[in-house]
C-alpha cells in the first residue's frame, strides 16, 4: 500500500483515502487511452469486388470481375 503523505490528522488513520490514492497513482495504475483513428475515408459507389487493381486511372476497380490472379483482384473492402 502506498503511503499518502501530508494527510490531515483527522484522516491519518483512514485507509479509504489510501485506497483512493493507490487507484489514482499513475505509477501503479497508468492511464489507458483508446484511440480510433480514421483517415482518408472515401466511398466509391462504383467499386467492384474482384475487379482488376492493375490500372492507373480513376476507373480502377470499377470493371467487371475477370479471371485474374488473387493478388490482382480488388479485395472486399477496398484497395
Amino acid at each position: 500500500m502506498t503511503t499518502f503523505y501530508n494527510k490531515p490528522a483527522d484522516y491519518a488513520t483512514n485507509d479509504a483515502i489510501d485506497a483512493i490514492y493507490d487507484i489514482a497513482n499513475p505509477s501503479i495504475n497508468p492511464p489507458v487511452f483508446r484511440i480510433l483513428w480514421l483517415s482518408d475515408v472515401n466511398l466509391d459507389m462504383n467499386y467492384v469486388e474482384g475487379a482488376s487493381t492493375s490500372c492507373y486511372d480513376e476507373s480502377c476497380c470499377h470493371d467487371t470481375p475477370a479471371n485474374l490472379a488473387d493478388d490482382l483482384k480488388a479485395p472486399t473492402y477496398g484497395s
